[in-house]
């Protein structure tokens, strides 16, 4: 059985991952290397801190 293509919650995570990165990096630096450098950090860490929150979660769980 298939999945629609946008009922994967990770592809939601990145989605709006890089969103929230593209908005805060143009709201909140001036020039392009530190928005690039602004978004690359911003990205990993929502991203990175949801697989980690979800891993420990599943940790918790599964006792």
């Amino acid at each position: 059985m298939r999945t629609a293509p946008l009922a994967d919650h990770f592809l939601h995570l990145v989605l709006l991952a890089t969103i929230l990165s593209a908005f805060f990096s143009i709201l909140w630096r001036d020039d392009g290397p530190s928005r690039r450098r602004f978004f690359a950090r911003m990205w990993t860490a929502i991203v990175g801190g949801s697989l980690a929150a979800a891993w420990a979660m599943s940790v918790v769980g599964s006792r």
